[in-house]
């Protein structure tokens, strides 16, 4: 018995070692967070917790009922069965509302830098029309549904400093805007689906020397840190001196119908490596290895 007790102590003091090991290196690195812990149904204009941030949310633009409301859809499982940490509340940010947008404490304007995000767009398809090849009275086309539906003018992002990140109006695909430059990845921006996205910026010093990287959906974790050759979209040659990251914001456009933009957001985090801002959850199996292996010397020891 005394040692079967040894035992589920030094076990347990060991689950509470793997915790902080795990959680400190990304807690040593993290520059802001923000997991949406306000009452459910609140509006996100004028709320402030989280950390590292300068102040509280704001309107963008025309900026109203950006509600955070409760769900449980802002989840994420990556290929490796590892799943990101996150708190019970999102903000669901909708065409009327426009946005909201938050200054960082700390803003980053060189080296290395990493952003990440949930987004869930929940905005509508729209018909397919194809042309019968008729005209009407006054000479205009005649059109008819396929009985299809596709993505038509939805607009659904993330806003890191002047970089764009999300779903533009013009194209499927997710992708990045920078200015004048952009790129898109392969990931269709379809309604209803969770994507986790990591951002990474490397802030040089010249005119021409600036990159980020777009990465979707990618493996949690310090020791998964992805290369730069896996990216999903990439943006080279950018003006270091315009690609501070000091604010964030969250944005719903469309220039018709207000169900045309309309998404959740979710735990956005800003830090200095990839380890801060791609946590994956303290699995038991993860701990309860160390554990063991921390048993395995001590038998070792005793013999």
């Amino acid at each position: 018995m005394i040692r079967t007790t040894r035992l589920a102590s030094l076990a347990a003091a060991t689950v509470a070692a793997g915790s902080l090991l795990l959680a400190a290196p990304a807690e040593a690195s993290l520059i802001a967070y923000e997991g949406f812990d306000y009452d459910e149904g609140t509006e996100l204009v004028g709320q402030g917790n989280g950390v590292g941030w300068a102040d509280v949310w704001e309107q963008e633009q025309f900026g109203q009922d950006t509600t955070v409301t409760a769900n449980a859809i802002l989840e994420y499982e990556d290929a490796l069965g590892q799943s990101l940490p996150r708190q019970a509340l999102g903000a669901h940010i909708t065409r009327v509302s426009r946005g909201a947008g938050r200054d960082l404490a700390n803003p980053v304007t060189s080296g290395v830098a990493w952003a990440s995000f949930l987004m869930h767009p929940t905005y509508n398809l729209t018909p397919e029309m194809e042309d019968t090849g008729e005209v009407d009275e006054e000479g205009n086309p005649i059109l008819e549904p396929t009985g299809e539906e596709i993505l038509t003018n939805q607009r659904l992002h993330v806003e890191l400093g002047s970089l764009q990140v999300g779903k533009f109006s013009n194209v499927d695909e997710y992708g990045l805007v920078f200015g004048s430059a952009s790129d898109y990845s392969d990931v269709v921006g379809w309604p209803d689906e969770t994507n986790f996205f990591v951002v990474r910026f490397d802030i040089g010093e010249a005119s021409d020397d600036g990159r980020i990287d777009l990465f979707l959906n990618p493996n949690l974790g310090a020791a998964n840190e992805p290369s730069l050759g896996d990216a999903d979209a990439t943006l080279t040659g950018l003006n270091s001196a315009n690609m501070t990251l000091d604010r964030v914001k969250l944005i719903a456009q469309a220039g018709v119908a207000v169900d045309r933009s309309r998404g959740f957001f979710d735990e956005i985090r800003v830090g200095e490596s990839y380890g801060a801002v791609a946590i994956p959850e303290p699995g038991s199996l993860a701990l309860l290895g160390v554990g063991l292996g921390l048993l395995a010397v001590r038998r070792r020891k005793q013999a």
